[in-house]
């Protein structure tokens, strides 16, 4: 809310404030407020429609019927005033949509005379326009009062967990969405509800596939309510019906995704090349269905959440903890609601870093595999660090990363057991960490293929080449120091290992390893060399936002391996329990600094360091 003039009345404990539409219209000559006019003074082209609504308090566990609004607030200005209370308050253009939306609903519901006989037109659409209650956070949270609004983010999965049902407001009709909308809602008289995930697909269903409008479909899912954060909680809470509105049409949650993975068991649509599969539908559901105490395809951990939050925008880095981590609470039995509430107390006066601390020490207390996501950890591109380098950061989306990739592919792997007891501890104060952990090496050589500063997807294509042939002829030059092949420190042959260092972002998907010839180019056979835009339209992601983006190091016993960058000559590798891959760590003063994960050929998928070999204590700071 833009407005801050409104004077709310203080909530009391437990309380939360409920919302409920009227409608009215404005005269242009006298400025006066008619309540509740009728749909036949709508015509009158002195008036414009007037949104009012009523606000007021109710005891959580004791209030009337509501409905929960899950929608996006928008990035502009609120400049759309509304009258709540008989005040006039500014909201933004998102929900004014959705308010002019639902007072719609009254003229849908209103009456019509046939032959002497009246009759209702869609009866009930005009009891949630103004007959049901609302919870919608912008206007029922005083957002200028940061304790009111720390005590009610903390209980958000309360006020929709006990709403009478939820609706996802993707927005106003547009890029066609009424034909995406009615192809979800017309799966009803084509297929299964819910559809049984094994099943085939039945003739009925192949023509409801064949008659989609593919493009609106994608548009609908690409629109930004799906990768914001906190809709994520919202979304995916159990045991309470939800339903999509858009423009005009509405469909359940239960149908849209039936209709949607109908359309994921379609291998391919002929004609283009738009696959209309919403992946963030399935991966809401699924983590519905772990919430409900069902099975689901996807296993929900702190890790997993984070990974996910790191994905997602939001309007306060802060709240990629407050709106994904209770859920991780929520799924454990030994705690109570009070337990999961406070898990990670809600104050959006600390500063991001302090909470994204708060959230790293909690998961990695709770988490089965408790230090998995300190792989998740990174300095700065240029070698600088944070306040805290063993604290993962959630500020930016990991998507903008372009080695968010390599980041991601350890973040697919599986976990191996710990075989050596990290005995982790914190300073009293917590803003240290001291765990046990193998050394593995000392980083003598590196290489960065892009300098700082410089961005790989704007990257001029032939300043990307020079960095591509750059980064080749180094490789070789390392590698290779007598220009001939050799057996290699971690088993196999050294040009073996320089292809699994190039495909090593591809190897965990079972791909065949290609033969990169490197020996050839060290040998001053630079015509062997793939010419960079035949790699570029081979589509090597790997190479092109892996490789390239990384930097190449290699170690004192010989390994060869690629690190986020920022490592630098003298850091060291150490084996952590519990991560699949080695860690980068930098000596500060008495203590250490994380630097990043690393690949390793010959060190990296490791189910075990060795037990023969001693922790070492490391003071992480």
């Amino acid at each position: 809310m833009g407005d801050n003039s409104f004077a709310y009345k203080p909530l009391q404990d437990g309380e939360i404030r409920l919302l409920r539409l009227q409608w009215g219209r404005r005269n242009h000559c006298s400025g006066g407020i008619r309540h509740m006019t009728t749909p036949e003074s709508v015509a009158r082209e002195d008036t414009e429609d007037v949104i009012e609504c009523e606000i007021t308090n109710h005891l959580l566990d004791d209030s009337p019927e509501y409905a929960a609004l899950s929608y996006t607030w928008g990035t502009d200005e609120p400049s759309q005033r509304i009258r709540m209370n008989g005040k006039d308050v500014l909201i933004r253009d998102n929900l004014h949509f959705f308010f002019q939306r639902m007072l719609a609903h009254i003229h849908d519901d209103s009456t019509k005379t046939d032959g002497g006989v009246e009759t209702r037109v869609n009866p009930g659409l005009a009891e949630l326009a103004t007959g049901m209650y609302w919870w919608i956070d912008a206007l029922c949270i005083n957002q200028s009062d940061i304790p009111e609004r720390n005590a009610q983010v903390a209980q958000m999965r309360r006020i929709y967990s006990q709403s009478q049902f939820i609706a996802i407001w993707l927005g106003p009709a547009a890029d066609d969405s009424d034909l995406a909308m009615e192809a979800y809602q017309s799966y009803q008289s084509h297929g299964t509800i819910p559809r049984p995930q094994a099943a085939g697909l039945s003739e009925k269903e192949r023509k409801w596939l064949d008659a989609l409008p593919r493009d609106s479909l994608e548009k609908l899912w690409q629109r930004t309510w799906w990768r914001r954060v906190w809709v994520w909680q919202e979304a995916t809470t159990p045991h309470v019906p939800i339903e999509f509105w858009c423009g005009a049409g509405r469909v359940t949650f239960d149908v849209a995704y039936a209709a949607n993975s109908a359309i994921g068991h379609r291998q391919s649509f002929p004609d283009d090349d738009v696959f209309p599969y919403n992946n963030y539908m399935y991966a809401m559901r699924q983590l519905c269905a772990t919430r409900a105490g069902r099975s689901a395809m996807i296993n929900i951990s702190p890790l997993w959440l984070l990974d996910e939050a790191t994905r997602l925008a939001a309007s306060d880095p802060k709240d990629r903890v407050y709106a994904l981590l209770p859920i991780w609470a929520e799924l454990r039995p030994e705690n109570t609601e009070g337990e999961v509430e406070t898990v990670i107390p809600v104050d959006y006066g600390l500063d991001s870093e302090e909470v994204f601390r708060l959230a790293t020490v909690y998961v990695l207390r709770q988490s089965p595999v408790r230090l998995e996501i300190l792989k998740k950890c990174m300095c700065n591109s240029d070698g600088t660090f944070r306040r805290y380098s063993w604290v993962v950061d959630m500020s930016d989306e990991m998507r903008e990363k372009p080695w968010s990739l390599f980041v991601d592919f350890f973040a697919r792997k599986q976990v191996p057991v710990p075989d050596l007891d990290p005995k982790l501890t914190f300073s009293e104060d917590m803003t240290r960490m001291s765990l046990h952990a193998r050394p593995l090496g000392v980083v003598k050589q590196m290489h960065t293929g892009v300098a700082q500063g410089e961005d790989i997807f704007t990257l001029d294509p032939g300043l990307w080449e020079a960095r591509y042939r750059t980064w080749i002829r180094v490789l070789g030059r390392i590698a290779y120091p007598k220009f001939d092949d050799r057996p290699y420190v971690g088993g196999g042959s050294v040009s073996e290992a320089v292809d699994r260092l190039l495909a090593f972002n591809r190897i965990i998907d079972g791909a065949p390893i290609r033969h990169w010839p490197v020996l050839e180019v060290a040998n001053f056979e630079f015509s062997a060399l793939p010419d960079p835009q035949t790699v570029l339209r081979s589509g090597s992601r790997e190479f092109i936002y892996g490789i390239s983006c990384l930097t190449l190091i290699e170690t004192q016993d010989g390994y060869l391996g690629a690190a986020l960058p920022g490592v630098r000559v003298g850091d060291a590798l150490v084996g952590i329990p519990g991560i699949p891959c080695p860690m980068v760590l930098r000596p500060h003063e008495n203590f250490w600094r994380i630097v990043g994960c690393a690949y390793v050929v010959g060190l990296t998928d490791q189910v075990s360091w060795g037990p023969e070999m001693e922790g070492v204590e490391y003071m992480i700071v």
